[in-house]
């Protein structure tokens, strides 16, 4: 018996009308800064030690200069920086080449700083494959050994969107500001944050460099633009009519993640704003491109549902912090 039903396998298997698909290519991407750089041992550690497939790169992005003062590269990381292989791409120069730390892990090295948004616009140069998956996120973090697992499944399932475990709803004049979504199911978003880390293709920025070069305006927009970097990707994703969605996942989500060193990002930076110091700059920049731009509705239900809904589920995690004797903090 075993062997009859092993025959059709075998000649299924062996027909000549099959084609094997090559898997996609899949990548990780970071920007660092001096302050960072010579702590992301941890993050690279985690990033090559997936349980499923692994990373075909690890790209560390790096400005030459940050806040006029040249980045020093650490000998672990990069020995030599003449060895780079000099480019120029979309009117953006750059050097690129294998790190000594693993063959990879790659250096990207970008002659103008275009801020946190690196992690992605750094990608954007040396990946050229439109199905490329690219994972961007922050050089802090250390992933689970489940992420790529986890990132195959989702962009399967979800061929055409964006995917992340962090982001929300956001509006120009959201003086409360409850973005992100109930830890449910999936569900689509106005934006997604890059804590996390963000699953996107090569693809959804464009495929002619006249299509990518938008991308790298960044770096002529004000201070709010500059820093407010998941609010400005999520808009490019949504200027190509790219979906943004968030995943709740029991093995992919920010309360697993350890953090390779403390820095105090933007989160936890001081601010006026109930959201903190990363959503007035989100805001800072709508009101800079013009309130048509504050993507309110991109979400899963239209404008005013997704602001009642994420008032309503902030009063209510704020009310139930307050209630364990942390400070009320709405979103």
């Amino acid at each position: 018996m075993l062997l009859f039903l092993s025959l059709p396998t075998l000649s299924v298997l062996s027909s000549p009308s099959m084609t094997w698909i090559a898997p996609p290519r899949m990548v990780f991407s970071f920007t660092t800064i001096p302050g960072g750089i010579t702590k992301i041992q941890p993050t690279l550690e985690a990033l090559l030690h997936q349980n499923d497939r692994a990373f075909d790169a690890i790209y560390v992005i790096v400005p030459r200069v940050y806040r006029n003062e040249s980045v020093e590269i650490p000998s672990w990381l990069l020995n030599d920086t003449a060895a780079l292989d000099q480019r120029q791409m979309l009117d953006v120069t750059f050097a690129t080449g294998p790190s000594v730390y693993h063959d990879k892990v790659h250096v990207v090295l970008l002659d103008t700083d275009y801020g946190p948004a690196s992690k992605l616009l750094g990608a954007l140069l040396v990946e050229n494959d439109p199905e490329t998956i690219i994972v961007y996120g922050d050089d802090d973090r250390m992933h689970r050994p489940e992420l790529t697992e986890r990132v195959l499944y989702y962009s399967s399932r979800f061929p055409d969107d964006a995917i992340a475990v962090l982001g929300g709803w956001i509006a120009a004049e959201d003086s409360l500001y409850c973005g992100r979504s109930l830890e449910v199911g999936v569900n689509r978003v106005s934006f997604v944050g890059g804590a996390g880390g963000v699953v996107v293709k090569r693809k959804f920025y464009g495929t002619s460099d006249e299509a990518i070069r938008p991308a790298f305006d960044i770096v002529n927009r004000s201070k709010g633009c500059f820093l407010g970097d998941d609010y400005y990707l999520s808009l490019l994703l949504s200027r190509n009519r790219v979906p943004r969605r968030l995943v709740y996942d029991t093995c992919w989500n920010i309360p697993l993640m350890k953090d390779s060193y403390r820095h105090g990002g933007l989160s936890y930076a001081e601010s006026s704003h109930p959201g903190g110091a990363n959503v007035e700059h989100y805001q800072q920049c709508i009101r800079e491109l013009g309130k048509d731009h504050d993507l309110s509705g991109d979400g899963e239900f239209n404008a005013w549902s997704m602001y009642v809904f994420s008032h309503v589920w902030g009063l209510a995690r704020g009310t139930m912090r307050w209630s364990q004797g942390e400070s009320f903090v709405p979103c």
